[in-house]
């Protein structure tokens, strides 16, 4: 029997985040940063997504359940055609009578067959000097928040250790400020079927270290604060040991 679950998700930022992809003709910087309709920095929720999963997935490769879960992200090594017997059997969804593998990742994040429970969501930056008795903001212009970062660097060649001729590029981060915070009362909901489910989810956010692009040179260091609600019950994180034994079950 399924439960409600829901997760508040804080994100601290120690370093300035560059969560953009390629940029549009209007603007000077190659790689933006993604705002939403009011002008507000934010983390897109696939983003958010992405990075719990390769989270979880690294926690349970690393407590010794490798053969219990699939190869990500190619959907041939992916649940329901994974070839470890490790791996529990469920009923198909779409096939009454039927069984397939489905692994704890894919019934949590889905895959190219299965859905996921659960919704994510985007991760907003709320000015941390603006007082939460102002009113709503009414336009982008009043959603700003101090001047935006531009950063200029230029790609690597890894193998000659060089910089790699004519590729220069510009990257707009959001501004080094150190109160800035992204968040959402309901970053993560949905219906789960266990609490070794909520468990992995809650354990993998401690992981978190970094999220957005370049990592690797200093920019989107975090550190995480989340709160889970099961069945509405808050749950809290089991130790290392207990957590193993509860996945494992």
């Amino acid at each position: 029997m399924t439960q409600p679950f829901s997760l508040k998700l804080t994100l601290y930022m120690q370093t300035p985040l560059s969560s953009g992809a390629a940029g549009a003709s209007s603007f000077v910087a190659d790689r933006i940063a993604v705002r939403n309709g009011l002008g507000e920095f934010i983390i897109p929720a696939s983003q958010v997504r992405g990075n719990v999963r390769h989270a979880c997935e690294r926690l349970l490769r690393a407590v010794g359940m490798a053969d219990r879960i699939c190869y990500g992200p190619r959907p041939a090594y992916m649940c329901p055609h994974a070839s470890s017997a490790s791996i529990r059997t469920i009923d198909d969804p779409y096939s009454p009578g039927q069984t397939l593998r489905c692994c704890i990742l894919c019934s949590l994040f889905g895959s190219s067959y299965f859905t996921s429970p659960l919704h994510f969501h985007d991760l907003v930056c709320r000015n941390p000097f603006r007082q939460a008795s102002q009113p709503p903001y009414t336009s982008q212009r009043d959603a700003r928040l101090g001047d935006e970062t531009l950063r200029t660097m230029v790609s690597l060649n890894r193998q000659r250790r060089v910089a790699q001729e004519r590729r220069l590029f510009v990257v707009e981060t959001t501004p080094a400020e150190p109160l800035l915070a992204f968040s959402h009362d309901e970053a993560i909901s949905g219906a789960l079927d266990t609490e070794a489910q909520a468990q992995l989810l809650l354990a993998s956010l401690s992981l978190l270290t970094a999220i957005g692009g370049g990592r690797s040179r200093g920019l989107g260091w975090i550190k995480s604060e989340a709160e889970a609600i099961l069945d509405g019950q808050p749950v809290r994180l089991r130790d290392g040991e207990g957590l193993r034994q509860l996945w494992l079950s």
